[in-house]
């Protein structure tokens, strides 16, 4: 049983990687002056960047 419970933590954990991973690849972000910005974001995909580290400037439209 502890075998399985770590398995499905373990699977858990790289699903949740994927997960953001395929969010952050769905914004549409340019280097413009030095400041990531980004076009129509959604507010979780902002917090997702500043997650990572790499905040961005959201434009209302591009």
């Amino acid at each position: 049983m502890q075998g399985l419970a770590f398995i499905l933590l373990v699977s858990a954990l790289v699903h949740q990687e994927v997960s953001e991973a395929l969010e952050a690849r769905k914004v549409k972000a340019a280097k413009r002056h030095g400041v990531w910005m980004a076009c129509n974001c959604k507010k979780r995909r902002v917090e997702l960047f500043e997650k990572l580290n790499t905040p961005l400037e959201v434009l209302p439209k591009c």
